[in-house]
């Protein structure tokens, strides 16, 4: 007996210590992480880890090697920066060339390819690359590259020599332009000057990985109030973007929406919806966006005036239609849809405030109700002014809709057809009247036939 009770006892206690250790573990949850919007999306290409072995330019584009790996930085006007693109290709890369508009490189082996193919899964191509330079003449200018890998310039117009300061390798003409370079960044030379190309370039990848946090809930909040601001421009001193995302589908991250889901920011109004860390959810031209809250600038904003009508007791009645949603705030989508009026219940609620913004349009005209649902819930939101009506259409929602046939019953009036039937047998009889009488010989027909059988012979003449 004591050895049942201990077993049941030591059971009692492992049980106790499984919930304990797994409530302690529910508890210890951690919490969402806020969300943070980037400051910025530009980045600069880094080889001093790889070091350039060459680089290849042409037109917009600029692609430069780094031991395994050919970057192709492609420049965009009126960007901050390139695009950059990158690929691996397994082996050593030595020499970058361009022609016709194509890429080739060629590996340690001497192999050459067109980029991107790779050596493991492609064929070697055939091209020659331009053999190394040691001296180009660009107008009155000669760049002159010595085996101490010094830049010397020669100036034909005063008959003088100078040393470019630095370090410099890979001296190249292109497009009628002088490059070389120094501390692994090619450099245009113009003049006794050397220009660092540009190795920015704008990465927008950070802006699918912004956590949601807490919005997801702040985004259905009854007691949301209506807030407007200004989203400012992006500006020489500071850059600023905002991200389009799926406003109907709010998870751990935010999901963004096309290709070229963040844009580099105009001065434009916006609805604020929700705030959080250094992000803000903003409405403009009808999409949800996200954007660091310090791009924002909030603008005043009164309610218009409450044009509902008032009825008898002052109370401004309004009669929601089947099927309408209420929004916590005056942007319809799944993320902010607080209730919907189901299609055979009708609601009546009070109209306590509008909404309606100039920049959205004359169409876009809200107005936040208040409802009982219940004895113990209410719902407050906004819904779009074509779903309230003044007139109680309730009694109308049990009529037969047109094309229904919902309580339709067949008119049955017998008396009304026993009568068509006799009137219509009666015209029958007639009609069967007319044929035999219109067909029967008339008497004169008869008489003339018999006389005709009775007319004298010649003989009987005679």
């Amino acid at each position: 007996m004591k050895s049942k009770f201990l077993l049941l006892t030591t059971l009692a206690a492992v049980v106790a210590a499984a919930t304990i250790s797994t409530g302690a573990a529910f508890a210890d949850e951690p919490a969402p992480a806020e969300p943070q919007y980037p400051a910025d999306f530009v980045r600069t290409l880094d080889l001093s880890a790889d070091g350039l072995t060459d680089y290849a330019i042409s037109g917009n584009k600029c692609a430069l090697a780094g031991k395994t790996t050919v970057y192709v930085l492609t420049s965009v006007e009126g960007s901050d920066g390139s695009t950059l693109e990158s690929t691996n290709v397994g082996t050593e890369v030595t020499a970058l060339d361009y022609f016709e508009g194509k890429l080739y490189y060629k590996i340690a082996s001497g192999n050459a390819y067109e980029y991107p193919a790779v050596p493991d899964s492609s064929q070697p191509v055939e091209h020659e690359f331009p053999a190394s330079v040691y001296s180009v003449t660009i107008g009155d200018f000669i760049y002159t590259l010595n085996n101490k890998d010094e830049l010397k310039l020669f100036n034909n117009s005063t008959r003088e020599d100078s040393t470019i300061e630095g370090v410099f390798g890979a001296l190249k003409v292109y497009d009628g332009v002088a490059y070389a370079v120094k501390d692994n960044c090619p450099q245009k030379l113009d003049g006794g000057t050397a220009i660092p190309v540009s190795l920015k370039y704008t990465d927008f990848s950070p802006a699918k990985e912004v956590a949601t946090g807490t919005i997801a809930d702040k985004l259905k909040d009854p007691a949301y109030t209506v807030k407007t601001a200004t989203l400012k421009a992006s500006s020489a001193e500071q850059n600023r973007y905002y991200t389009c995302i799926n406003a109907e589908k709010i998870g751990e991250v935010f999901e963004t929406v096309g290709d070229n889901h963040t844009v580099k920011a105009t001065t434009k109004a916006c609805l604020v919806l929700a705030e959080e860390g250094n992000l803000s959810v903003i409405v403009m031209d009808g999409n949800c966006y996200i954007t660091a809250t310090d791009n924002l600038e909030e603008t005043a904003y009164s309610s218009p005036a409450n044009d509902w009508p008032a009825g008898e007791n002052g109370e401004r009645k309004a009669y929601i239609r089947e099927s309408a949603g209420i929004y916590a705030s005056p942007y319809m989508c799944s993320s902010t849809l607080v209730a919907r009026v189901a299609a055979d219940t009708p609601v009546t609620a009070t109209v306590k405030e509008k909404f309606a913004l100039d920049f959205f349009g004359s169409h876009a005209i809200f107005y936040r109700v208040e409802y009982a649902a219940d004895e113990q819930t209410t719902v407050s939101g906004f819904v779009a002014a074509g779903f309230l009506d003044e007139y109680d259409y309730s009694a109308d929602m049990k009529e037969p809709t047109p094309g229904g046939t919902e309580g339709f019953v067949y008119d049955t009036n017998v008396t009304t057809v026993i009568l068509v039937l006799v009137v219509v047998g009666l015209v029958i009889i007639a009609i069967a009247y007319l044929t035999i009488v219109g067909t029967r010989p008339s008497k004169k027909s008869k008489k003339s036939a018999k006389n005709t059988s009775k007319s004298p012979s010649p003989d009987d003449e005679e």
